[in-house]
């Protein structure tokens, strides 16, 4: 077990003696062993200390190792705990089945083998280990994909900003030097105007949150079709996690009228003013 560091573990099994046996083969210098006599006592403690592996036996009185461990795979805080299923008298391709369809990754035979319990355990650790590599770098990369969706969404609204305004002075210009380079001022806006291209950055900024969420407008489209542009706009924002200031801040909306905006979108969405919006479109 040195190779794989420190672990915790635990054990499942309404015969101690089986408990006494893990210890023996385990150095407690590198893992730690936690014990449950039956199914129901094992999701508690699954829950409360997050063990890097579960050896869970078979039969059990209250609650089987079987049924146990399809809990633990249905229970979000729980599923991502590998399952090892120890048994000695269902052995037969078709229990083996069984315990992978509740959820299993592996299985150990009693009486344990040193050899056979060190080297599936190690293996099972061992996948478990890449997995959360995995599952971290999955989600630094979310989280980097939710910082450019932002970033493009800031950039989008500057952008707009910026060449209404130059608009406004132009025009403005032209009036103070009594049209005297209207012809060139007018050309001068059509290439502002040219740039101010909204929908083609919202239609930009869909594909790319739609890597993300996939179907999202889509399904709020079939479900709320009565939906404004700056309506929808917000729905993305909030599924992307973000809060009021930064939706005001993409926006250049107030505060006040951002508030009043996502009251409108409740009623769309037959919400009440105190539901939780924010938790909807994270479910939805």
């Amino acid at each position: 077990m040195e190779e794989i560091g420190n672990v915790r573990i635990l054990v499942v099994d309404d015969e101690y003696s089986n408990v006494e046996t893990v210890l023996e083969i385990i150095d407690e210098n590198i893992a730690e062993v936690f014990y449950a006599p039956n199914g129901l006592i094992a999701i508690k403690l699954a829950l409360e200390e997050r063990p890097d592996l579960i050896l869970m036996d078979w039969e059990m009185p209250e609650m089987d190792g079987i049924e146990a461990t399809k809990r633990l795979k249905t229970d979000d805080q729980a599923s991502d705990i590998p399952v090892n299923i120890s048994t000695g008298k269902n052995t037969t391709d078709e229990n083996l089945q069984e315990a992978f369809n509740a959820g299993a990754v592996d299985f150990i035979r009693k009486p344990f083998s040193t050899l056979e319990f060190t080297s599936r355990i190690q293996s099972t650790l061992r996948l478990k280990r890449q997995n959360d590599t995995i599952q971290q770098m999955l989600k630094q990369e979310t989280a980097h994909k939710q910082r450019e969706l932002t970033s493009m969404a800031t950039l989008d609204f500057q952008k707009a900003s910026l060449i209404s305004d130059l608009l406004q002075q132009v025009e403005r210009l032209d009036r103070i030097t009594n049209f005297v380079y209207a012809t060139d001022i007018k050309e001068i806006q059509k290439k502002l105007q040219s740039q101010m291209d909204l929908d083609k950055s919202w239609e930009n900024f869909k594909i790319h949150f739609e890597e993300m969420h996939e179907g999202f407008f889509e399904k709020l489209d079939l479900a709320y079709d009565m939906l404004s542009i700056k309506e929808r706009k917000i729905s993305a924002y909030i599924k992307m996690g973000l809060g009021n200031f930064e939706i005001s801040e993409i926006t250049g909306t107030s505060d006040a009228s951002l508030r009043k905006a996502i009251n409108r979108l409740k009623k769309k969405l037959d919400h009440g003013p105190k539901d939780d919006i924010r938790k909807f479109f994270f479910e939805f």
